[in-house]
């Protein structure tokens, strides 16, 4: 909110139904309004009633002094048929795969007001499963742009600002690291496209003439964890990352980010919902990446076997919240080894319920070779593969421990099977007794 005088104003386009209260600090720490019988109070439980029955140009104005709360229509905006197509690789369908074209399910509504202009798009859930018109009300992390209808004129990101182009340029293409029931917006000012956003239900992101917004804050220009700086991520605009040295037992704080609002992962830290976190991980070198849209915290021991071994495939993620379900070498689910004296190698995960199958790894996606390195299902007792590599994970949705013993270790052996892996690979190879995983629901 801006302050206006002895008020704090926000103007914007604002959800059908909308609720929240009102922080002094943007991490929502410190002293905040809510509502108590039907009244402003300070450090009230219950939410304020912001939005109207329908999405509304709303102008809100709070007074801390008196605590008055005045909600009024700010702008009258009509429909318009105007239309904009969204382009990329964002539907929530596994069918569509890169969107280059104009599609009817990708169409946004217009809305006018004036010579401004916004346009709003939903992804459509009409429960036919087709991909024509169905996304199951989801989209996909991935990259997006903007098309005017039936003109090849774009609206892109070149990494800085908001720009328009002649070309469907894929390199300059807006980002979403999180997936699921998304609203996008675009909005002209009637002279410049001058915002994109997206909107969940508990997560915002804004793209802006001023920068990148999350959930009302700016983006990090630069984050250090566990007193080591982190590099943005090749590729994203918000997202670090960077390998660590790190020690168990060790406290973990950070800067540039807000732990106290980050997704740890509980086989690596404690300390959920603390500013300060416990390594209970192995010492040793992690790679540590941190994505503030998503508030997951993604950690994987680089060392590799017989210290970790890694696990990838379809249908899972580390958290329920995380919508990275395929398979992906920069995600692997990283085991810990339970002891020096076992081969035993353990994690926890959540399991979608979709029919997924996993493959097991001895080398991270980081070692030249670690395409050599799969430790195949061929070599698993009382497994269901999928295929000589693969094996499928129970169907019922859920967290699951996964443990792999690889019972008195593994040995490397060129050309096993050439046939399966190409005469140029390695396998890897039982060194006396064959592997068996289990899948404990948690």
């Amino acid at each position: 909110m801006e302050k206006i005088e002895n008020v704090f104003v926000y103007e914007d386009i604002i959800p059908a139904n909308a609720t929240g209260k009102i922080y002094v600090n943007s991490d929502k720490t410190g002293m905040f309004w809510g509502r108590q019988s039907g009244n402003a109070e300070t450090m009230a439980n219950e939410d304020f009633v912001i939005g109207k029955g329908t999405e509304t140009s709303l102008r809100v104005t709070f007074n801390p002094v008196t605590f008055e709360l005045l909600i009024e229509e700010a702008e009258r905006w009509v429909e318009t048929d105007e239309p904009v197509y969204i382009y990329g690789d964002i539907s929530g369908h596994w069918a569509d795969g890169p969107i280059n074209e104009e599609k009817a399910k990708m169409k946004m509504q217009g809305y006018a007001s004036g010579n401004k202009r916004y346009w709003s798009w939903t992804p459509p859930s009409t429960g036919s499963g087709d991909p024509i018109d169905d996304m199951w009300g989801n989209i996909n992390p991935g990259k997006f742009r903007f098309k005017k209808g039936s003109v090849e004129e774009y609206v892109l990101f070149n990494g800085t600002t908001i720009i328009k182009g002649s070309t469907n340029d894929q390199v300059q293409s807006f980002l979403t690291t999180i997936g699921g029931p998304i609203t996008i917006k675009l909005f002209f000012d009637g002279t410049n496209y001058n915002k994109v956003s997206l909107e969940g239900s508990d997560k915002s992101l804004d793209y802006t003439p001023n920068g990148i917004q999350i959930n009302g804050s700016p983006a990090p220009t630069a984050i250090t964890f566990a007193g080591s700086p982190l590099a943005l991520k090749e590729g994203t605009f918000y997202t670090y990352e960077g390998t660590l040295d790190l020690t168990k037992d060790q406290n973990i704080t950070a800067l540039g980010t807000d732990l106290r609002t980050a997704n740890p992962d509980p086989d690596v830290f404690t300390g959920n919902g603390n500013a300060t976190w416990k390594m209970i991980g192995s010492t040793g070198k992690w790679l540590i990446r941190i994505d503030p849209f998503a508030s997951n915290l993604y950690a994987c021991k680089q060392s590799g076997y017989p210290d970790v071994i890694y696990m990838d495939g379809w249908s899972w993620a580390k958290f329920d919240s995380d919508a990275t379900i395929s398979w992906n070498p920069e995600a692997r689910l990283c085991l810990q080894r339970e002891s020096a004296d076992s081969y035993i190698y353990t994690s926890t995960f959540y399991n979608n319920g979709w029919g997924g199958d996993v493959s097991f790894w001895a080398a991270p996606p980081s070692a030249a070779d670690f395409g050599k390195k799969v430790i195949a299902s061929t070599y698993f007792d009382g497994v269901e593969p999928s295929s000589e590599t693969n094996l499928n994970m129970p169907t019922a949705a859920g967290y699951y421990k996964v443990s792999v013993d690889l019972k008195t270790g593994i040995s490397y052996s060129e050309n096993i099977n050439p046939e399966l892996i190409g005469a140029s690979y390695f396998t890897l190879i039982p060194e006396s007794q064959r592997f068996t995983v289990t899948f404990t629901p948690q």
